[in-house]
């Protein structure tokens, strides 16, 4: 009552527009995760929507959406004069193309977007009526802000909002989840308009000299540069403009010490589809733009979408020849921030061979589904910020967490964060690299019989801590630099005649994760910091195999931070360190909710057992654990631990099972948390904390450990053949030219269909199925493949790619 007395001015009111769209934003995630209809207002759409067209081809009118049997009525506009189109229900794209249906100024089935027309759309001058931003006010007006302006109701059209609101039938949370995976890799529907200094609007960048350093135009480091070599006003920079992308704004990073290497006079071309090129802009600078570190090229922004964009630097301060370039700033709107519609034609069945959930679904329920997610996104990223704080304190924030993950990927403010959060934090090193002596024959020594020395001191990673522990603890090794600097330290190796450029670092590297996680399970440990994860020892086992956990009796907590540390070098820079850790760590390290179903990828035979346990008869329980079973719970590390005091002396009652199965659930799950807190802890000294939370697991994994690459020449080296086989066999070459086909991601999934891990190396023994032209057959529990015989390459690509990625399931072992 007292708020609706208050006088509303522009900040008030978007601050209150704000809050209307969190509070639409974090209803919806909740309903998104429970499988439930979504708000109204997310799915609202006008009755009438206006836009303007200025280009210069003429517009035909069709009878249906089809150029092909689309009957061509009449066609209108042209000549770049600008005409306000009227239209109804949602529009459809087509590439870069888009379908409406108008109503005004004639009736009919237009095509915009084919050919000269792209790019030659606004929305009208008034707000009404406008396509891209009537969803929102929809939301302001549903969630509170009426109550204070008291604006018209909206009116929608009623059949396609209940249309886009409907859950596609069988759709789930999981079903959700595949789609947004199929989304991240489709550009042609990703918002990626806003600022970006990562090169996110460009295709790729060109420049008229030094391209080997075009790359530190888009690497949001500053201290960086692009540095011409060539005539005076013969220098240029080219950009490959992503298609749907329009920039309002371009700006050229510099830095004022660089005097006469300072851009004086710019001009900015327009290159169109016929490579003719229009000037869009010139501007002359003088010492006051020079202070800022940022010239702004574009007067106005551009109305038309250009394939290409040429900067010419025509003149240098000072009358200096060459240039120079700290970085690009690129500010943009894309197609899809004018026209707000769906993307059918992206889904077909060569897009969807990866995601056998979705293969099943109407074309059409994707695309209206990638439609509300697409909205869902674009709430998310305009309030990613004024989400951060509330991560770990709001419950609501919280409840949401995973939603929000799912859908971070496909949120372009989120990279803008991160980047800048780096940057914000780095440092350089003062000094040089610190110098250690490393003898890895000792180190050596130490694999063959770990026992001697179980903490490890002899390790390569233990003669590095060493080396460098007066430097942790003084808070002079931080890593903070990792990604100005080439190597983090450099190597002396005793008895080895090497001198470290940068190799000898990088060998210490691999070492140490190898020491950590060693590649192959049958090698001892050499550190006692992670183990085998109880699925290592279950063959029968098709998940995460290859994984390692934090060693639950561990209790070295500076030794976890030191590995932090190391970690988050290498997410800074470019290094990578091999850990092959679980599913379940990784979540934890970037904060998305766990449950007992990820803990398979720890212990899947304990999830197994506990699952059972709670569906168990009585009179099977009484059979299998009366005066047997204890309030006791077996570690990863295979201590013994009690669930409650005196709990190994206590047996467990069939009426108080579900309580066992919960304690067994907390305990299991906290097994590895000090250590992951100091992993954390050191991650934190080298990288922000909050970013974290900006990643997928899938990502933090992939940017720490690099891409594991599974080459054909490398299955190959690991393949053992059954006496009826050999390498020369026909089924066998024709397997592996349909694995060159395959990407490396496939190549990984497919060794993970035969042998539960993602990783080389292991062995796989390839036996024969007689059979033709059928799916293969895989025994995880041997490491095997009943390969088929298949009549071309083609059919054993796709028969052996459904397999990899449709019938994890599929085991000899039923």
């Amino acid at each position: 009552r007292y708020v609706t007395c208050l006088k509303m001015d522009d900040r008030s009111t978007r601050a209150i527009s704000r809050l209307s769209r969190l509070r639409c934003l974090l209803t919806s995630l909740k309903a998104l995760k429970r499988e439930e209809k979504l708000h109204p207002s997310l799915c609202f759409v006008p009755k009438t929507q206006r836009i303007v067209y200025s280009g210069p081809k003429a517009l035909n009118v069709y009878s249906v959406p089809v150029q092909e049997s689309g009957k061509k009525k009449k066609e209108f506009g042209g000549h770049s004069k600008e005409v306000i189109l009227t239209f109804v229900g949602v529009p459809n794209f087509s590439k870069s193309s888009v379908w409406l249906q108008l109503v005004d100024p004639v009736e009919g089935w237009v095509l915009i977007g084919d050919g000269d027309s792209v790019g030659n759309l606004r929305n009208p001058s008034t707000s009404e009526n406008g396509c891209s931003d009537s969803w929102m006010k929809a939301i302001d007006q549903s969630f509170g802000l009426d109550t204070l302006l008291k604006s018209a109701k909206l009116e929608g059209n009623e059949v396609d909002m209940k249309r886009i609101q409907a859950v596609p039938e069988g759709w789930t949370y999981e079903s959700d989840k595949e789609l947004t995976k199929f989304l991240c890799t489709c550009d042609a529907i990703h918002n990626i308009g806003g600022t970006s200094k990562l090169g996110e609007h460009f295709e790729k960048v060109e420049a008229s000299s030094s391209q080997d350093s075009c790359k530190n135009l888009i690497d949001n480091d500053e201290t960086t540069y692009w540095e011409s070599n060539g005539s005076t006003g013969q220098h240029y920079i080219r950009l490959h403009m992503k298609s749907g992308i329009m920039l309002e704004q371009l700006i050229l990073l510099v830095d004022l010490e660089d005097d006469s290497y300072l851009p004086r006079s710019v001009v900015v071309k327009g290159i169109d589809r016929t490579d003719k090129k229009h000037e869009v802009s010139r501007k002359m600078f003088s010492e006051e733009d020079y202070l800022t570190g940022e010239l702004k090229l574009l007067t106005t922004p551009l109305t038309i979408q250009y394939p290409k964009i040429e900067i010419y630097i025509k003149s240098c301060h000072s009358g200096g020849i060459d240039t120079r370039i700290h970085g690009l700033v690129s500010v943009a709107t894309s197609q899809g921030s004018i026209i707000d519609g769906l993307h059918e034609d992206i889904f077909t069945e060569e897009s969807l061979v990866h995601y056998p959930t979705l293969q099943s679904v109407k074309t059409q329920d994707l695309a209206i589904r990638s439609f509300v997610l697409h909205r869902l996104v674009t709430l998310l990223n305009d309030n990613l910020l004024f989400l951060l704080p509330q991560w770990e304190h709001s419950t609501f924030v919280r409840e949401s967490i995973s939603a929000i993950k799912l859908l971070l990927p496909l949120c372009p403010n989120r990279q803008q964060i991160i980047s800048n959060a780096l940057f914000s934090t780095s440092c350089k090193l003062s000094g040089s690299a610190p110098t250690l002596s490393i003898n890895r024959f000792s180190a050596a020594e130490h694999k063959e019989d770990p026992s001697k020395d179980p903490t490890g001191r002899s390790t390569v990673f233990g003669q590095i801590y060493k080396g460098l522990q007066s430097k942790i603890q003084n808070g002079k090794f931080h890593l903070r630099w990792a990604g100005r600097e080439s190597q983090w330290w450099e190597c002396k190796f005793s008895k080895e005649h090497i001198i470290d450029q940068g190799g000898g670092f990088r060998d210490s590297l691999t070492d140490v994760a190898e020491e950590l996680c060693p590649p192959s399970p049958d090698v001892k440990m050499p550190l006692p910091f992670f183990i085998h994860s109880p699925n290592q020892d279950q063959d029968s086992s098709n998940v995460y195999r290859d994984a390692y956990i934090p060693n639950p009796s561990c209790t070295e907590f500076q030794m976890y931070e030191f590995i932090g540390m190391l970690m988050g070098g290498a997410y800074r820079s470019n290094e990578v360190l091999v850990l092959a850790l679980s599913k379940y760590f990784w979540k934890q390290l970037v904060g998305e909710p766990v449950t007992w179903d990820d803990f398979s990828s720890v212990d899947s035979a304990e999830v197994k057992f506990i699952n059972s346990l709670e569906s168990m008869t009585k009179d099977a329980f009484e059979a299998a654990f009366a005066n047997i079973l204890t309030y006791t719970t077996l570690l990863s590390s295979g201590d013994v631990v009690p669930l409650i005091s005196g709990g190994d002396k206590q047996f467990v009652q069939y009426e108080d099972r579900l309580r066992y199965c919960q304690l067994v659930r907390a305990k299991r799950m906290s097994e590895s948390s000090k250590q992951l807190e100091a992993i954390m802890t050191g991650f934190a000294k080298c990288v922000p904390k909050e970013i974290l939370v900006l990643h997928s697991w899938r990502e933090i994994e992939r940017k720490i450990c690099g891409n594991p690459e599974v080459t054909v020449e490398a299955l190959k080296l690991h393949a053992i053949y059954e006496s009826d086989l050999s390498a020369t066999d026909a089924r066998v070459t024709t397997m592996w030219k349909a694995l060159e086909k395959f990407t490396n991601d496939e190549r990984g999934q497919f060794l993970r269909f035969i042998t539960g891990r993602r990783r080389l190396p292991c062995s796989i023994f390839i036996q024969v199925q007689r059979q033709t032209n059928s799916l293969p057959r895989a025994a995880t529990c041997s490491n095997s493949l009943y390969l088929p015989e298949y009549t071309s390459v083609d059919m054993a690509y796709n028969k052996l790619l459904y397999a990899a990625y449709s019938c994890i399931a599929i085991d000899t072992d039923g």
